[in-house]
């Protein structure tokens, strides 16, 4: 499970996530490898104050979970509190 809120400099914010899935080039399907989740750290006024991200390489299959981990590490690593939340 990654977070939902969390709390920053004494305020709670909320974190949202966005997946995008490879698509053929071909037939326009999506393809079970390859993607890009980014992770996002919003104020009540849906500010956007930090981005983190996360890339699945085409020779693996994407896992959504996995990419939320990630990307929510590296969102709080960029804010500057303890990545292992992004584990809890």
């Amino acid at each position: 499970m990654c977070l939902k809120n969390i709390k920053y400099k004494g305020k709670k914010y909320k974190v949202k996530y966005q997946h995008y899935r490879t698509r053929s080039e071909y037939t326009g399907e999506i393809l079970p490898n390859g993607g890009t989740t980014l992770a996002f750290i919003s104020d009540d006024d849906g500010n956007d104050l930090a981005i983190g991200y996360s890339f699945c390489s085409m020779k693996d299959v994407y896992n959504k979970k996995l990419g939320r981990m990630i990307a929510t590490g590296r969102l709080l690593k960029k804010i500057g509190l303890d990545t292992k939340l992004a584990l809890e």
